[in-house]
């Protein structure tokens, strides 16, 4: 469990500088990729926390449903923050958006690595 809190910092502190220069390039607000990161960082845990539970059920398909919906709530939320960081930007609006999504990718990623990982294992 340990671990995976290791794991989920240095990626994030790492995603967080390459998006802080690629901002500082494409004119990303660093307020953007602040909100970016506080999100993803704090869905993952909470993804987390709320997965093992959901292992630990009598009810195996509990897992299964338990993912399935913590993800299509994160990408939801992403599409939310995605509109809102476009409705008040007026330029670089491409790089906002591949930001967001790269950050969406990268963590839903990390996510899924972990867990399939961690399945096959027991």
């Amino acid at each position: 469990m340990k671990s995976y809190y290791v794991k989920l910092v240095v990626f994030s502190v790492l995603l967080f500088a390459t998006a802080f220069f690629a901002g500082q390039k494409f004119g990303i607000s660093l307020y953007y990729i602040v909100l970016l990161s506080v999100y993803f960082t704090g869905y993952s845990l909470i993804l987390n926390k709320q997965l093992q539970k959901a292992l630990n059920d009598s009810n195996k398909n509990k897992f299964t449903n338990a993912f399935l919906a913590l993800t299509a709530l994160k990408m939801f939320s992403s599409l939310f923050i995605l509109l809102f960081g476009l409705y008040f930007t007026a330029e670089n609006r491409l790089a906002l958006g591949v930001c967001t999504m790269s950050y969406y990718m990268l963590y839903t990623g990390l996510e899924v690595w972990h867990w399939l990982g961690k399945l096959k294992q027991g």
